[in-house]
């Protein structure tokens, strides 16, 4: 079977890392997998066994208009016929109506990567409209969610039909030896770790205004700070301005985040909301205790049937 997997790069990212994670696992029994990525200036930090077939695709939900969307459609029914294309799977809304607006006679499996609803407070887009998505999205064959709080506001805001909706929670690798662990730890004994992309919805000033507050009674206490995104230089200035240079500790994205789990303390996740967290995942199966917000999609209580996490402790933003 010929597997097409629809996403805008293999830059760091956790849809970035489950797409990976998916091909791959596509590729050891016995398929042909095709990653079909955007043109969007994003380095490639996931290695994966399928081929990688890069575009000159560059449709983005708050920035194109639906003339730029159809072109790009167009190219990408192209290279799924190219690609003789049995299985479709995207991930994120760029590709998601990429995938269903080129939709032939494969198969065309669609994966929501955050919580819709929050998008509206960063992004002002017509295609995230709810009559709209949901018009378009219904005509996927399958739409993948990780959370019952996920399948509530697909049915509940863009009336998605319940036969098209399926949960499927996030994959987590096994916590085992990694490459770094020859590397010496210069991080102390107490170390808090925030892992995630330095992006509004994840608000990491949140970590750090905390973080203030329980240094300045601890002398002792790191901060390291995981990921990369469009805020890590507000983030420095932030981290610069509270005189905080010598105990956060930016270290950009890393392949082997268990290597910090494993060294760390405490696990913080202060997002808005979250589609599946896999960094707090990772984090309880290092058998890190947990602080995370009281965020839709993110704490425990709206997983819902995925059984209770002892190391969980919920507070509000």
């Amino acid at each position: 079977m010929n597997i097409a997997i629809l996403i805008n790069s293999l830059s760091g990212g956790g849809a970035e890392r489950v797409a990976a994670l998916v091909g791959d696992y596509y590729v050891g029994q016995g398929h042909n997998v095709y990653y079909f990525l955007g043109n969007y200036g994003l380095r490639q930090k996931y290695d994966v066994k399928g081929k990688v077939i890069k575009s000159d695709i560059r449709f983005g939900i708050n920035r194109s208009g639906i003339r730029e969307l159809l072109s790009d459609a167009g190219k990408v029914r192209k290279l799924k016929r190219e690609y003789r294309i049995d299985v479709a799977i995207s991930f994120m809304e760029e590709f998601n109506y990429l995938n269903i607006l080129s939709k032939g006679r494969e198969k065309v499996i669609i994966r929501i990567c955050r919580i819709l609803s929050d998008s509206f407070y960063e992004m002002h887009s017509v295609f995230l409209k709810p009559w709209v998505l949901g018009l378009v999205y219904n005509r996927a064959d399958r739409v993948v969610v990780m959370s019952d709080y996920a399948v509530a506001e697909m049915r509940r805001m863009y009336r998605i039909r319940k036969r098209r909706i399926c949960k499927i929670a996030n994959p987590v690798t096994a916590a085992g030896e990694t490459a770094a662990d020859e590397q010496e730890w210069n991080y102390g004994s107490k170390t808090v770790i925030c892992v995630g992309r330095l992006a509004d919805e994840k608000q990491i000033n949140v970590a750090v205004k905390a973080f203030y507050a329980v240094c300045r009674k601890d002398k002792e206490i790191q901060f390291i700070l995981l990921g990369e995104g469009y805020n890590r230089k507000k983030i420095q200035r932030m981290i610069t301005g509270k005189g905080l240079e010598d105990r956060i500790h930016m270290l950009g994205f890393q392949k082997d985040v268990y290597f910090y789990l494993k060294h760390a303390s405490i696990f913080v996740m202060t997002s808005r909301s979250e589609g599946f967290p896999n960094a707090m995942l990772e984090a309880l199966n290092a058998g890190l205790p947990v602080v995370a917000t009281d965020a839709p999609g993110g704490a425990p209580k709206y997983w819902a049937k995925a059984g209770r996490m002892k190391n969980t402790v919920s507070m509000a933003s």
